[in-house]
């Protein structure tokens, strides 16, 4: 579970017509060499993908609207 940031040359050697998991995409990339970093992230963060966490998020934005658009 995470943010994910991708570089083109991570994606660009797969099939289109393939389904590839996470997993083997990071497995993939290790054995082409190409480089993978992490960075621990100790903010809030919600995972959208989650009905839940979903309705959190709208309910936050909707409370927080123009704190979080005036960034």
């Amino acid at each position: 579970m995470g943010i994910y940031i991708l570089n083109k040359s991570v994606i660009d050697p797969l099939p289109i017509s393939e389904k590839v998991g996470f997993d083997q995409l990071i497995i993939n990339a290790i054995k082409n060499k190409l480089r993978i970093k992490a960075y621990p992230h100790t903010s809030y963060w919600l995972d959208i993908g989650c009905n839940s966490d979903y309705e959190k998020a709208n309910e936050y934005f909707i409370k927080n609207r123009e704190q979080i658009l005036d960034l």
